[in-house]
């Protein structure tokens, strides 16, 4: 009985030590900068109109008050870059962007980018779906603090398809703006989106429309502020952010 219950034991215990193994196989090792880290990350496989993709993402963890870009800086800032042409078995790597943020640049312009931490999901394709994957990541970014520093990363992971961050990438995702049509969606809508002269800066002016609790409409026209470049008024998932 003795003997029994001690091998139980060692068999529950040795289960224990492996689960955050196993975990540990849908995150790269963080590559540490002196004020910021990145790691790939991973989830579940997952099949869409008869393309099979895996979830991942790229994870950025920044020290407190610094910051990093968007893929549109704004009026200062660099944009990160994302090379994954070292990858294996991989056909296409789609890049998501969370809603950024924006933030005075400190010489009178604004910066779009993120505070603290941010995960870019990644929904990658492979070549034979019936071989493993794996995916190689030069990163490179830029940090702000008092100052602004260039980082690096070089990143790998191959992908399981287990899901270990699976939760974590659907949430990351929540922040991603969807397309949708003018007028489309419930709740708060955007109706149209023009260009007008502004001063210094063209501003985009988009009329806005919600249904409010009780059942009434209600209409508004929302300006924009800040300094918003010609190439961004076509990409619909950026106007609505200034708004």
């Amino acid at each position: 009985m003795i003997r029994a219950a001690t091998g139980s034991l060692a068999l529950v215990t040795l289960s224990l030590m492996c689960a955050p193994c196993a975990r540990a196989q849908d995150a790269s090792a963080w590559d540490k900068d002196a004020h910021a880290a990145a790691r790939l990350i991973a989830g579940s496989a997952n099949k869409t109109a008869g393309t099979t993709w895996v979830r991942a993402g790229v994870e950025i963890q920044l020290d407190p008050g610094w910051k990093t870009y968007w893929r549109e800086p704004g009026d200062s800032g660099v944009p990160p870059t994302l090379d994954f042409s070292g990858s294996d078995n991989v056909k296409s790597v789609s890049v998501l962007w969370p809603a950024p943020q924006r933030f005075a640049d400190g010489a009178g312009g604004y910066s779009i980018g993120y505070h603290g931490h941010v995960i870019l999901p990644l929904r990658i394709a492979a070549k034979d779906a019936a071989k493993a994957s794996s995916i190689h990541l030069k990163l490179g970014y830029a940090i702000c603090g008092t100052l602004c520093v260039p980082a690096e990363a070089e990143l790998r992971l191959s992908l399981s398809g287990n899901g270990g961050e699976e939760q974590t990438l659907a949430n990351a995702e929540l922040r991603v703006p969807r397309h949708l049509a003018l007028g489309a969606g419930d709740g708060l809508a955007i109706r149209s989106v023009h260009r007008e002269p502004g001063g210094a800066h063209e501003r985009v002016v988009g009329v806005l429309a919600a249904l409010a609790p009780s059942g009434a409409g209600f209409r508004r026209r929302a300006r924009s502020q800040s300094a918003i470049r010609t190439r961004h008024l076509r990409d619909a998932r950026v106007s609505p952010l200034w708004l």
